[in-house]
C-alpha cells in the first residue's frame, strides 16, 4: 500500500511535469503563431521641409536721401559724397546684416569682396529704431552720415549702387541691391601747373608777365577766355592773372568756367633798336590764328619786336630778309626766315 501510494505520487508528479512542459510548448507555439500572423513592419519617415522666408523686397530695404549728392574735398585730397542710408525690414522675422558695400568693389557678386561687415554696421547704423547687427521685424536701421569716398579726381558723374547681404533666422543668406545713385562730378576749381609757365596780366603773351609758376604749383580758377584757351587764376599769394590753359591740369569742363573780362592788350609797337636806321619801305602780312597773342622778334637789316593780337596785321619793316623768332601758344616758339613783301600765318598745333 505504501509502495502503491508512493508510485501514485510519483506518477502524479510526472504528469504535472508533462503538463507543464506541454503548456510551455503550447505557449511557445502560440507565440510563434502570433509572430507569424503579425510580421515586423519597416519604419519610414518623411522630412518636413523648412520654409524659406521671402527675401526683403528690393524697393523697401534700401532708401537713400538726398539724391543727387554733392561732393566735398577733404584736406587729404580725397572726395566724399555724403548721404543718408536707411535699411527697413518689413518681414515678420528679424534679419542679421552680414556685409554691405558698393557694386564697384564686386560686393554684388561676392560677399567677401564687400568693403564693410557686421562690425561697421553696428558702429555706424545707430539711429532710427534699431541698433546692432540684427534688425528686428518691421523695424529699420539708418545712418545719417553714410559716405562714398574716392581719392581720384573725378572727371565725370559716377553711378553707384549699394548692396546689403543679410541672413534670416534659419541662416539663409540673401542680398539686396539698391537703386542707382548719381554722384555728380565735384566742382573743383583747382588747376595744377603741368609745365613751367607764366602768370600774365591778360590772356596773351602781349601782356606783361607777372611771375613764373613752376611744375606742380596749384592755383584756383576764377574765369576763362577764348574758349578756355586761357584761364584766369588766383594763387596762394592772392596774385591774380592769366595762365595758358594747355600748361595746366584741371578737371572742370569749359562750360563750368565763367567767361571773365580782361584789359585791352597793349598796342602793337616797334621797339627801338641800336642798329642803324633804315627806311620802312617794306611790309609783312601776318595772320595770327593762335587764339592768343604772338610776340615776334625780327633780326636782319635792323631789329624789330612786334606784339601781335589775333587776326591779320600789316607790319612796316625795312626791305630785306630777316631771321625771326615767334612766341605764342602759351610759350611755344617758332623760328625761321621771312622777307619784306611776304605773308605768314601762325597757329597752334
Amino acid at each position: 500500500m505504501f509502495l502503491s501510494l508512493l508510485s501514485l505520487i510519483v506518477l502524479s508528479c510526472n504528469y504535472i511535469n508533462q503538463m507543464a512542459a506541454s503548456s510551455t510548448q503550447k505557449a511557445i507555439d502560440v507565440g510563434l503563431t502570433q509572430t507569424a500572423l503579425f510580421p515586423t513592419a519597416t519604419a519610414t519617415s518623411t522630412p518636413i521641409p523648412t520654409p524659406t522666408p521671402t527675401p526683403i523686397p528690393l524697393d523697401l530695404i534700401l532708401q537713400f536721401e538726398p539724391n543727387p549728392i554733392e561732393a566735398v574735398k577733404n584736406d587729404d585730397g580725397s572726395w566724399v559724397w555724403s548721404y543718408t542710408f536707411l535699411i527697413y525690414n518689413p518681414n515678420s522675422y528679424p534679419v542679421k546684416i552680414a556685409a554691405f558695400g558698393g557694386d564697384s568693389e564686386g560686393c554684388a557678386d561676392d560677399i567677401n569682396s564687400c568693403q564693410y561687415g557686421a562690425a561697421e554696421f553696428i558702429q555706424w547704423f545707430i539711429y532710427c529704431d534699431a541698433v546692432g547687427e540684427e534688425i528686428p521685424a518691421e523695424k529699420s536701421a539708418c545712418d545719417t552720415g553714410y559716405w562714398y569716398r574716392t581719392t581720384d579726381k573725378p572727371t565725370e558723374d559716377m553711378i553707384i549702387r549699394n548692396i546689403v547681404w543679410y541672413r534670416d533666422p534659419s541662416g539663409n543668406l540673401f542680398k539686396v541691391i539698391g537703386e542707382p545713385i548719381t554722384l555728380y562730378k565735384p566742382y573743383d576749381p583747382i588747376a595744377t601747373v603741368n609745365d613751367t609757365t607764366y602768370l600774365w596780366e591778360g590772356p596773351g603773351t602781349e601782356y606783361r608777365a607777372i611771375t613764373t609758376y613752376e611744375l606742380g604749383t596749384q592755383v584756383t580758377i576764377t574765369g576763362q577766355a577764348f574758349n578756355c584757351g586761357w584761364l584766369q587764376v588766383i594763387d596762394d599769394n592772392y596774385e591774380t592773372g592769366w595762365v595758358y590753359a594747355p600748361d595746366m591740369l584741371y578737371s572742370m569742363a569749359c562750360s563750368e568756367i565763367s567767361e571773365a573780362s580782361y584789359p585791352e592788350p597793349p598796342p602793337t609797337k616797334i621797339s627801338a633798336t641800336a642798329t642803324p636806321s633804315c627806311s620802312l619801305d617794306g611790309t609783312l602780312s601776318i595772320q595770327n590764328d593762335t587764339g592768343g597773342s604772338v610776340t615776334l622778334y625780327l633780326s636782319g637789316p635792323t631789329g624789330f619786336t612786334f606784339y601781335l593780337g589775333t587776326g591779320s596785321t600789316q607790319l612796316s619793316i625795312c626791305s630785306g630778309t630777316y631771321s625771326y623768332t615767334a612766341y605764342g601758344c602759351g610759350g611755344a616758339t617758332d623760328t625761321g626766315t621771312m622777307s619784306a613783301g611776304e605773308s605768314h600765318t601762325f597757329f597752334c598745333q
